[in-house]
């Protein structure tokens, strides 16, 4: 027969995992497979909280104390049936989940850590660290195994890309201003900076101070790097060189040429005493000739720097020097002067590039008159074309002058017959079609230029 149960709860302890399995119906089963129900009211004791817990073997580790090992209730202890027992029981839950907590705190203290280097093996450290089997370590050990490493593919290097055409030009035209610049430069505002006097080092040693002085007066022109002294040269001329910028265009590009142009100026140093010899002698004319011919450059300018007093009684002789053989004469007293001198030719000769270099453009650049036509339309040309020139005349009075005064040769008869007073009044009572007047200077202008008779009144 089946054994009927106890109305107070049992625990039943398992033999392998010692847990209490509870249920709110109770199913036990006996040799003759009957089985017999015992309702939640028999088995459990009236109260709002149906709870239940496992109870498990609890192992807290480095800590005093029994251990908890084995059975948690005895065959032969009673189960409590008052309401203490519940409250002791509940109790017994709390101490449990604190142990429970020790536990883990303790194991995740002192767990070894296993030697799972790299990143690959981090998931398996921490499967570890939990408390994973080990065999299910080792499958994700086994998942992590990097596979062989392929062999590297050479990475072919990207071609220079060639630059455009358009590119081509672009820097070709930046070069091309950037030279243009510095030539500008080198005519204009930078002129004496390409300017380089070159002086003899028997000059400098023969005259006392001279080549202190003149290198003081070039360093304080910021221009010490202009002044050269030449140690191979033994005679005592001075010379000048101007360094000189073009543009050359070539298959690779354009480039810059740099060359220095030695310049139709040289001077020769000699001291008073030898220049007077030279005067008495009446071998001056053929000193000048040998020095000019020894130049590089033809028909150059000469100048002679004599150091010592300037002596009156030569006046005419430097003219007839400067006439005939294009030679000048300059006296200096002390070192002081010379080194002052040699500075003003040198900025003398920066400057005189700018103007050389406009002698090829126009004067006056206008449009042509007609060639053919009826003598109406030539003469009314030629008078338009000559009012255009005159200063400060403005388009709008030069109309109204050619509206008045078609003909200018019978203008010119009628201011002279007229007289300068009448004349000018009435010309500068002109107006023009904004109704602004001529005025009395422009009257007394245009009148003198057309009765002139001697042709030298100034137009422009």
């Amino acid at each position: 027969m089946s054994h009927i149960l106890s109305q107070k709860p049992a625990a039943l302890a398992a033999s392998g995992r010692n847990a209490v399995f509870l249920s709110r119906n109770w199913h036990l089963m006996d040799d003759d497979d009957d089985i017999i129900v015992i309702e939640e009211s028999i088995c459990l004791p009236p109260s709002p909280v149906r709870r239940s817990a496992p109870l498990r073997e609890i192992e807290i580790l480095d800590e005093p104390g029994p251990s908890t090992s084995g059975s948690i209730l005895d065959k032969h202890v009673k189960l409590p049936s008052t309401s203490d027992s519940y409250s002791n029981f509940n109790k017994l839950l709390e101490l449990e989940q604190l142990i429970a907590r020790a536990k883990a705190n303790s194991v995740n203290k002192r767990s070894p850590k296993l030697g799972l280097g790299g990143s690959d093996n981090d998931d398996c450290a921490i499967m570890v660290q939990e408390n994973i089997p080990a065999d299910d370590v080792l499958a994700v050990q086994e998942k992590t195994v990097p596979l062989a490493e392929e062999p590297e593919v050479p990475v072919k290097k990207k071609r220079r890309k060639e630059p455009s055409e358009a590119k081509l030009q672009k820097e070709r035209e930046r070069k091309l201003k950037a030279i243009e610049r510095e030539k500008n430069a080198s005519i204009n505002s930078r002129c004496e900076h390409y300017m380089y006097c070159h002086v003899p080092r028997l000059v400098f040693d023969t005259f006392t101070d001279t080549e202190l002085n003149t290198r003081m007066e070039f360093l304080q022109r910021n221009l010490q790097e202009q002044l050269i002294c030449d140690e191979q040269r033994n005679d005592m001329q001075i010379v000048w060189y101007r360094k000189c910028i073009d543009v050359e265009e070539t298959d690779s590009g354009i480039t810059k040429r740099e060359y220095e142009a030695l310049q139709h100026v040289f001077a020769v140093v000699i001291s008073a005493d030898s220049f007077k010899e030279l005067v008495k002698s009446k071998t001056l004319e053929d000193f000048v000739t040998s020095q000019k011919l020894s130049y590089s450059l033809p028909n150059p300018t000469l100048v002679i720097i004599i150091f010592g007093k300037q002596s009156r009684n030569l006046f005419d002789l430097s003219i007839s020097l400067f006439e005939y053989y294009r030679t000048q004469l300059n006296y200096v007293d002390n070192a002081k002067e010379f080194a002052i001198y040699l500075a003003q030719i040198s900025r003398a000769l920066a400057k005189l590039e700018k103007p050389s270099s406009k002698q090829d453009r126009l004067i006056v650049d206008v449009e042509k008159g007609i060639k053919d036509g009826a003598p109406e339309e030539l003469i009314e040309d030629w008078w338009d074309k000559m009012l255009a020139v005159i200063a400060r005349m403005h388009d709008a009075h030069r109309r109204a002058i050619m509206a008045k005064y078609p003909n200018p040769i019978l203008a010119s008869k009628r201011f002279s017959e007229m007289g300068y007073a009448n004349a000018v009044k009435e010309l500068s009572e002109l107006r023009s079609e904004s109704g602004r007047r001529l005025g009395p200077v422009m009257a007394h202008r245009l009148f003198m230029i057309l009765t002139d008779l001697t042709g030298r009144e100034t137009v422009a």
